[in-house]
């Protein structure tokens, strides 16, 4: 329940201890008040997501395994996608095709934690999980040109920038082209924040065959 300096300052205590202060943080996170557990963005729920994102960074097996409990619970999207996120911090590439899963969720509670599930791909470089992303992309069309698409944008085109494939670098070129030129210029600031580019898209051959 620390705030400030305090709380920053017990965090990097954890973090110094690595793995070893892990069932420490278990058995805090599991002391915590659950009343609201069900009930998405309540504000009681903030100390377990502090405590899942803190145990993810620590690492190691018993915090994959107190991560996965909570990421497979009934609880609300926001603590199992911090779960989720705790998970691609920790590395547990078994997890992967199970996050990318509720990236086909597209209830407003689980559209708004998008966010938490590319990072944790993005984090395990989860390649084989493409198609989810670039379903999490496709934007309904009072989504377009809001600030919630331009942050999903952000964490799906650095996922896909992360997996670096032929076929990642064509789905960021179909889902720059595919909006508004607003759209398209995002994706450009995304990719030259991370001193990348757009790949350039061949022309279409006229009728006659010729270029």
């Amino acid at each position: 329940g620390l705030d400030g300096p305090l709380r920053g300052e017990a965090r990097e205590e954890l973090l110094a201890r690595g793995q070893e202060a892990a069932p420490s943080v278990i058995a805090a996170l599991r002391s915590t008040n659950r009343s609201d557990v069900h009930i998405f963005e309540s504000g009681l729920n903030g100390s377990i997501l502090y405590h899942l994102e803190v145990l993810g960074e620590l690492g190691g097996p018993e915090a994959v395994a107190e991560l996965r409990a909570w990421f497979n619970s009934d609880y609300a999207p926001d603590i199992r996608a911090m779960a989720a996120r705790g998970l691609g911090e920790a590395g547990d590439a078994e997890s992967a095709r199970a996050i990318a899963a509720l990236l086909e969720q597209r209830s407003y509670e689980w559209r708004k934690c998008h966010f938490q599930l590319l990072r944790a791909l993005t984090l395990l470089n989860a390649r084989d999980e493409l198609s989810h992303v670039k379903s999490a992309l496709q934007f309904a069309p009072d989504e377009e040109g809001s600030s919630f698409q331009i942050g999903l944008l952000g964490e799906g085109i650095q996922a896909l920038a992360t997996f670096n494939t032929p076929d990642a670098w064509q789905t960021i070129s179909e889902v720059a082209n595919a909006g508004s030129g607003a759209r398209k210029e995002t994706v450009e600031r995304i990719l030259r924040d991370m001193d990348k580019t757009l790949p350039v898209t061949a022309a279409a051959p006229s009728q006659n065959g010729t270029p």
